[in-house]
């Protein structure tokens, strides 16, 4: 008589979990859970088992890794934080080095506006007609309204392009950035609102003389605008505006727009406006004044 093999028996599929193994119970196709055990093991006979004998290990199941979880979360906000910071200072560094190339290419050095708010002055004129005007218009700007030249650059020809280095007399920058931010939002008040009146009443006038023999053209002093165009009737319009800081940086950064009159107006408002639905109301208010802050 031939004897039968002894064996286990037919046993089901074995298949790996996130946290052990699963493997079948001997000739029953049923399936249990089983940790995965790191060291020595031996399995019972009765019940198929392993038993574990030293240096073993359950892997983590999905709930306790949740506080991992939150951590590596916190972790990701830290890095997000200190990366806009690394953004925010690299675009800080990069208007800077902007500007310094603006100076070089005007032919003016650096520590030539140091110590003092330093201001840019620009005059187009879509003709050279007006040339001896706006120079003498120029030179009267330094002698009366509380600027001093600090530096010139070459005029660029083709049309006419003159820019020019100023520094406000009797101003810090924070005094300076103080009044204009006051008053982009509101009408200054007593000796403050006199003196910017006056700063940019005299700036108007001069700069609007230095437009007055081109049929178009745009002059700038700082925070103060002056643009000659033809309207789309064929009209000559002067206007002057009083820049707000936002409208300053833009035309910092797009001085190209000065030798396009009749749209720079036109331009600015655009920009504002995008802005104004991207940036958020601010949280903090108006800076305070240069005397607040002691």
């Amino acid at each position: 008589m031939e004897r039968k093999k002894r064996g286990r028996g037919k046993q089901g599929p074995q298949m790996k979990g996130e946290a052990g193994n699963f493997v079948s119970r001997k000739n029953t196709g049923e399936v249990e859970y089983s940790p995965v055990f790191l060291g020595n093991s031996t399995r019972n006979s009765d019940s198929g088992k392993a038993t574990p004998i030293a240096n073993y290990s359950f892997h983590r199941n999905v709930l306790s890794s949740q506080p991992e979880l939150a951590q590596m979360k916190q972790r990701i906000r830290k890095i997000e934080t200190a990366l806009d910071s690394v953004l925010k200072e690299n675009k800080r560094l990069n208007m800077e080095l902007e500007y310094r190339e603006y100076l070089h290419r005007i032919g003016v050095s650096s520590d030539q506006v140091r110590g003092g708010t330093t201001i840019p002055v620009r005059i187009y004129l879509s003709d050279t007609k007006g040339k001896e005007k706006a120079e003498a218009a120029l030179t009267r700007l330094f002698e009366s309204s509380g600027i001093e030249l600090v530096a010139e650059g070459d005029e660029v020809y083709g049309s006419w392009y003159k820019i020019a280095m100023a520094r406000l007399r009797g101003f810090d920058v924070d005094q300076y950035e103080y009044l204009l931010h006051k008053a982009a939002e509101m009408k200054l008040v007593g000796k403050q609102q006199a003196e910017m009146d006056n700063i940019n009443a005299t700036t108007i006038k001069i700069l609007k003389d230095s437009l007055a023999e081109t049929s178009s053209g745009a002059a700038q002093a700082g925070a103060v605008l002056v643009v000659k165009f033809l309207d789309s009737s064929g009209h000559t319009q002067l206007v002057a505006k009083v820049l707000s800081p936002r409208e300053m940086r833009h035309l910092e950064m797009n001085q190209q727009l000065l030798k396009q009159p009749t749209i720079i107006l036109e331009k600015l408002s655009e920009v504002i406006a995008v802005e104004d639905k991207q940036i958020p109301p601010p949280q903090k208010g108006l800076p305070r004044s240069p005397a607040e802050k002691h």
